[in-house]
């Protein structure tokens, strides 16, 4: 569906929900939730940019979301209780219709960490009785991540340890694109 339609589906689903785009920025814009106190929580990834949303998200192989897709996003507001099924339906007619494609499923990462992660937690309560992770189970999970990121998610990373590091109040000049409030 084109930008303009998707902008107006999700104000329909919450109208405290919002698209915001850093300036220069190759992540993808942000969908968030304006709470009670005026503060700006972010939700999730969205496509916005080329003025098309596609229907479902495609992940590269190392499981880094390349298209967010609205259908993932609907299901991240309904798991959040950011909307009811009630309007999902009104918005979407057949969002419960079919079931999604899924013929070449590609493998999230962050499953197997989080698996490992679940597994060493298990195994330590079982072992001290206190459920946190040892330094070289960390260390070890971290080269796992790091292993499989792609060069741009690590100069990225990098960058953002520096300016937090070194220059915090750069981060807050950064200029934000909104769509809408």
């Amino acid at each position: 569906m084109n930008t303009a339609n998707w902008l107006k589906h999700l104000k329909k689903l919450n109208p405290k929900l919002g698209v915001c785009m850093l300036e220069n920025s190759n992540a993808h814009p942000g969908v968030y939730y304006i709470n009670e106190k005026n503060e700006w929580i972010t939700v999730c990834a969205t496509d916005y940019n080329g003025g098309w949303v596609p229907e479902h998200s495609e992940w590269d192989v190392n499981g880094h979301l390349v298209h967010s897709g609205w259908r993932r996003v609907v299901k991240v507001l309904l798991a959040l209780k950011l909307t009811s099924n009630e309007k999902v339906i009104k918005e979407f007619p057949s969002f419960y219709l079919h079931r999604e494609p899924n013929p070449f499923a590609k493998v999230d990462l962050q499953d197997k960490v989080q698996k490992k992660t679940q597994e060493y937690l298990a195994e330590n309560l079982e072992k001290t009785g206190a459920s946190c992770l040892k330094a070289d189970q960390a260390l070890e999970l971290a080269e796992e991540i790091h292993k499989k990121q792609t060069d741009h998610s690590k100069e990225e990373l990098a960058k953002a340890k520096w300016l937090l590091e070194k220059h915090p109040e750069e981060l807050l000049k950064e200029k934000r694109h909104t769509y809408f409030e």
